[in-house]
This record gives C-alpha cells, sequence and structure tokens, in this order.
C-alpha cells in the first residue's frame, strides 16, 4: 500500500504573489505571527475552537515516518466516501431520470448552519452565487443558526477588490493574450488569481461574530490532524488515493492561512462586512500554475509609476501550493464548519438528489442551471460587464511619457465611469492633443479612458499608437465585456 509521508518542505518552486488579498506578485515582508490568545480575544463564538498560531506549529515534531497513521475521528472513512458518492453523482446521467434537486432559493432562507458547494466552474456565475447567498440568507443576528459556508472552483480569472485600479494591478497585455477575464468583486482587499488549481471557500456569520482567524483556525486543525494519514479512499472503480496534507499550516496576523515552517502563504483572506453580516472569503493554492499566477500580476517599475491613485494596492507575499487534493479539502472545509457551527437540532429534508446530511448537518450541491433564481443571472450580467469591472475604478492619474524619442509629457485625469476629466500636456507638443484637450474641457462627449477610444483625438498618428499601446497595451473590451463605450 502506498503511504503518504509527512514531509517539510511544499510543491514547487514557489512564485510571490499579493499578500492582503489572496495572491499577487514580488516579494513581499515577512507575515507577521500573533499570540493566540490576541487572536481570540474578540470571539467566542465557536466554543473550544483552538487557533494554531506559527510558533504552536513550528515547534511541533514534522519528522518524516513512515508509520500507519490512522485518520482522526472528523475523517472517518466511511463518511468521506459518502460525501465522494454525493459530490460525483449525476456526473454521469441516467437516461431517462431527471435529478430532483432542491432548488437554491428554496434553502436560502433557512435559519440553519448549510454547507453549499457549486460544481460550476464559471467564475462570474460562482461570484452570482456566493453574492445572491449573501445577501439573502436571514439576518444571523435575530437568526442565531444561520450560517453558511461556500465552496467553489473557478476557469482562470483574474479577481480585484472593489475599490482597486485594474490599471496598477493587472498585467493587462497578458490577460488579454490569454484572454483571462478580470472581475471586480463586492469584497475588499486585493487582486487574486484563481484557476482550477485552488479552491475557494467563504464563511458567512454575523457582523459581531467577524473574527479574521476564527474559521481560518478550525480549518487549519482539521487539515494538520491529516498528515501522515494513508489517502486512500474505497469506490466502485476500487482503492483511489488522495494526496493528503505534508506539512503544518498556521495562521499570520492577518488570518491568511500559511506553512507553519517557512510561513508561505498558501491561502489569502478578503473580508465584506455589511447588512448585519460578514464574509470571509478565502482562496486556498492546492496545485496552482505558480509561474503564470505571478506573470499575470507582474507590473513594470515604470508602469506602477505611472499611476497615481489612492485606491487599495495588493501587498504581495511568498507563497506556495499545499499539494492537497480538492475533495480532501473541501471535505474539511465542511468539517470543519460543522464542528463549529453545524451540529444543531433541525435540518433539511433529505428527499433531494442534491443534499445530503453529513455528520448531522446539510450538505447542498448546486449543480443545475434550473435551480439558480433570476436573481442569481442579473447579478451574473453585472460582473460581466464593463462598466463595474473598469468603469467602477477610483479617480485616478495617469502620466505617460516618451524621453527616448522626445515625443511628449502628458498626464490624463480619469474619474469614477473611467472618463478623462482634464488633460495636462506641455505647451509645445499640445498641437498633437489639442483635439483631445478641447473635447474634454468642453465637455461634449465623454473620452473613455480605453486605448483604442483615446487614440481616435490624437493629432499624430506614431503618437497615437503609443498611447493607446501603453493605457491598456490594446486589450479587446469588445471581445471580453458587455458595455463597452469606444
Amino acid at each position: 500500500m502506498k503511504k503518504r509521508l509527512n514531509v517539510s518542505n511544499g510543491v514547487g518552486e514557489p512564485v510571490t504573489v499579493p499578500t492582503d488579498q489572496l495572491l499577487s506578485h514580488g516579494l513581499g515582508r515577512e507575515p507577521i505571527t500573533v499570540p493566540t490568545d490576541q487572536l481570540l480575544k474578540k470571539s467566542g463564538v465557536v466554543k473550544d475552537a483552538k487557533i494554531p498560531s506559527v510558533a504552536d506549529t513550528v515547534t511541533q515534531d514534522t519528522t518524516t515516518t513512515t508509520q500507519k497513521v490512522e485518520p482522526p475521528e472528523g475523517f472517518n472513512k466511511l463518511n468521506f466516501q459518502k460525501y465522494l458518492s454525493f459530490i460525483n453523482s449525476g456526473d454521469v446521467c441516467q437516461d431517462y431520470k431527471q435529478p430532483n434537486n432542491v432548488k437554491l432559493e428554496d434553502i436560502v432562507h433557512e435559519n440553519l448552519p448549510i454547507s453549499i458547494i457549486s460544481k460550476f466552474t464559471d467564475p462570474k456565475l460562482n461570484l452570482s452565487i456566493e453574492k445572491y447567498i449573501y445577501d439573502n440568507m436571514p439576518d444571523p443576528r435575530t437568526n442565531e443558526l444561520a450560517r453558511r459556508m461556500v465552496l467553489y472552483k473557478n476557469k482562470p480569472v483574474i479577481v480585484m477588490g472593489k475599490n482597486q485600479n485594474p490599471f496598477k494591478e493587472i498585467n493587462l497585455r497578458l490577460a488579454g493574450l490569454y484572454e483571462i477575464p478580470i472581475i471586480r468583486r463586492m469584497s475588499g482587499g486585493g487582486t487574486v488569481v484563481h484557476d482550477l488549481g485552488n479552491v475557494n471557500f467563504s464563511f458567512i456569520a454575523s457582523k459581531e461574530e467577524f473574527h479574521r482567524a476564527k474559521f481560518s483556525g478550525l480549518l487549519v486543525d482539521k487539515l494538520n490532524e491529516l498528515i501522515g494519514v494513508d489517502g486512500f479512499a474505497v469506490s466502485s472503480n476500487g482503492k483511489v488515493e488522495y494526496n493528503m496534507p505534508t506539512f503544518k499550516l498556521g495562521i499570520n496576523a492577518k488570518g491568511d492561512i500559511i506553512n507553519a515552517e517557512n510561513e508561505k502563504k498558501v491561502s489569502g483572506s478578503a473580508y465584506q462586512i455589511s447588512k448585519g453580516k460578514s464574509l470571509h472569503h478565502g482562496t486556498m493554492l492546492l496545485n496552482v500554475n505558480l509561474k503564470v499566477l505571478g506573470k499575470l500580476l507582474k507590473l513594470s517599475p515604470r508602469r506602477k509609476e505611472s499611476i497615481i491613485c489612492k485606491s487599495i494596492d495588493s501587498i504581495p507575499s511568498p507563497v506556495q501550493n499545499m499539494g492537497v487534493d480538492e475533495e480532501i479539502f473541501k471535505y474539511c472545509c465542511v468539517n470543519a464548519f460543522i464542528e463549529g457551527y453545524g451540529h444543531q437540532v433541525g435540518t433539511l429534508h433529505e428527499d433531494y438528489d442534491n443534499l445530503i446530511k453529513l455528520n448531522g448537518s446539510d450538505v447542498v450541491k448546486v449543480d443545475s442551471y434550473q435551480e439558480l433564481p433570476e436573481e442569481v443571472w442579473e447579478n451574473y450580467k453585472r460582473f460581466g460587464d464593463w462598466n463595474w469591472t473598469f468603469g467602477k475604478t477610483p479617480k485616478f492619474q495617469f502620466k505617460l511619457y516618451d524621453e527616448e524619442n522626445g515625443y511628449f509629457d502628458v498626464t490624463f485625469v480619469i474619474d469614477r465611469g473611467l472618463v478623462i476629466k482634464e488633460v495636462i500636456v506641455d505647451e509645445d507638443i499640445n498641437g498633437y492633443f489639442s483635439r483631445l484637450v478641447e473635447t474634454v474641457e468642453q465637455g461634449s462627449e465623454p473620452v473613455v479612458f480605453v486605448g483604442e477610444a483615446v487614440k481616435k483625438y490624437i493629432n499624430d498618428e506614431e503618437i497615437a499608437k503609443v498611447v493607446s499601446w501603453n493605457i491598456d497595451f490594446n486589450v479587446n473590451y469588445q471581445r471580453m465585456y458587455d458595455g463597452v463605450k469606444l
């Protein structure tokens, strides 16, 4: 029998990416560790929950061993097999038999702790489902059992925080070349890259329960318990092996999950607090293409210097993959949620194909478009609209100069809606930009800060090409977004 050994290192060469929210690029300052009691002093929601600090986890023995380790009680192999059968059921459709599924709108208002797992990989759809759940679940302040755990993974996508500037955060050239969509989420924080090698989790509770490390601590406990455990489950096709955790995890002061030994981040965090609720986003790096991830968020120093704004900047940090199979990670998320919030009296009816009771708590699978209410599709349109993704960029300045050929030095002032409000240009090159300056000053028509739109107002063809390229590297917005105005 092949055994999973306890080793002390990560998978592959690390690539640096943003700290404050999940992913980014470059090297940043070292994560700050704080004592467990400080992390927990504001929270008392989950009884006896242990939040492992870096100091706790580093001092534990992680020596490689070949001794068989039995799974902990919370990771019962029979329960894991039950979960796998439930998640995979319906992947191969049975002729003449439609699944009997509970609709999302029929459970979203329940005053119960519910885990919801999306099988979709469309990032706009998953963010729309998440927003629908957040907006429509009962107010946890008056419905004490209402908690949600949402799990999903996305096809390649770049997701930035609500108040960020895509021109300063994202390699637009590479994103356009790879046709990787860019989405502005509803919560704050930094820019992250998703692909099918990571899993996103969202814990939703009351505003009063908000704590950066509370749920992360429950999850870290579950994952750390599996180090050295034989990673297999029995299926209809025989024994299937799964990659288990191989190194201890800890939590830094920001609530990010890190490798406890080298303090590299394996999952960052983003947060939203509104309507009496709190949402904790997490993005666990399981087997992400870190090389591509780093490039998508890498900008030249000159590009960064050219953009002056007060938007939230992503903070870089070293990262690494955890190397765990997604089935193991998702099961640990569900188990952590159930242990902390799910053991309650009263559950949903179980006579649906997409609903299961696991350890006494409800788990719902979303895998049919027919289950989705109209509000989800309204959110979907927003996340795919240029006016939301780019048009909501906070006010900023863009300084462009070409000292090599002695052409020009010009500054654009861009307001919300990504409309140019002012053009600052030297008198000796004003002739090249006179039409643009006049149009902006008179306000006769809006000039959108898009390369193809701006170059129409520049009188010199070569300068127009340079300006257009440096704005957005000729990204094809019409192909990627709705509502583009050029």
